[in-house]
């Protein structure tokens, strides 16, 4: 086994822990998880109802999606 392949092997154990380890803490964490869900799920619906109205219509600019900034 040369070098870099060892090298790799040594990474993907490691990541492997990490993942492992992230997602015991996240099992323990369940309501602060379950609080930046929700935030995410606030933020992110309408962020992608706007990139979606500017994808599909092109023609559409601030005024009309009540984005404009004073």
């Amino acid at each position: 086994m040369n070098h870099v392949n060892a090298f790799f092997s040594v990474a993907a154990v490691i990541y492997g822990g990490l993942c492992l380890a992230m997602a015991y803490l996240a099992s323990q964490l369940g309501g602060v998880l379950e609080a930046a869900l929700s935030i995410l799920g606030l933020v992110g619906g309408p962020l992608l109802g706007l990139f979606t109205l500017g994808f599909m219509f092109p023609f559409v600019n601030s005024w009309v999606s009540g984005t404009k900034s004073f």
